[in-house]
């Protein structure tokens, strides 16, 4: 029986990997975007200040998550009884997680979904923790609608492409910027299927190759494995 061999532009956490465990797939795994977290004062005075000041906020990444949780340190209270809007998956897990006293609202798949979602609650003001890079969607889907937005940026991202001249029969893209930083020193084989983490992610492939692309139900690694399994047991 062959063995279908699987690129991950991430590393995954076990839980993640321990889905395809037994099902004869190996993976392989390299990170082509590195996270870089800002955990200088000025951003700490920054985050601290704009939970004193907002009573709503929203992520659309757990990097995101982990540095504003990591910033607040023993401050995290006070975001108990405050309204988190964030991706569902990983994102609203690491809030949960995080952030255990706060007002969760997890149900967007993408940036898209969960701007109309905080259109339609009627919120007026919230921030917006997010990456240096992040996607001009959300910010600009809000401003539109008239609700008054603060961004502070917790975390830069650099491209740390490799070539890899092996074959692989998926490839699995969990960022727009994974894509860009793959496909600056790699092609896929005609026969490789792509698997995106999300819409955004997807969009950003079409720009790079014709091959097929499968996008996860839910912006979730564990969902994502679930495709593979599924679309090789075919």
């Amino acid at each position: 029986m062959k063995t279908i061999k699987i690129l991950s532009t991430k590393l995954l956490e076990p839980a993640t990997k321990a889905i395809v465990d037994h099902s004869g797939m190996e993976i392989t795994e390299h990170e082509f975007q590195s996270i870089i977290p800002c955990y200088e004062a000025e951003t700490k005075h920054d985050v601290i200040e704009k939970v004193s000041m907002h009573r709503c906020f929203v992520f659309t990444s757990s990097n995101a998550v982990d540095v504003v949780a990591t910033l607040l340190d023993e401050q995290k209270e006070k975001l108990v009884d405050k309204t988190i809007f964030a991706l569902a998956g990983k994102t609203g897990l690491a809030v949960q997680n995080a952030f255990p006293g706060s007002k969760l609202v997890t149900k967007g798949r993408n940036a898209t979904e969960l701007a109309a979602m905080i259109i339609e609650e009627g919120i007026s003001a919230i921030c917006f923790f997010c990456g240096h890079s992040r996607r001009d969607e959300l910010p600009s889907i809000l401003m539109k609608a008239g609700i008054e937005l603060s961004e502070v940026n917790v975390y830069t991202s650099e491209e740390n492409s490799k070539q890899l001249n092996n074959a692989f029969d998926g490839v699995l893209f969990f960022s727009p910027g994974a894509v860009k930083s793959f496909f600056k020193k790699n092609q896929l084989h005609e026969a490789s299927v792509c698997f995106a983490i999300g819409n955004t992610t997807a969009s950003t492939l079409l720009e790079y190759t014709a091959n097929e692309i499968i996008t996860s139900p839910e912006p979730d690694p564990k969902k994502m494995m679930e495709q593979i399994i599924i679309h090789f047991n075919k």
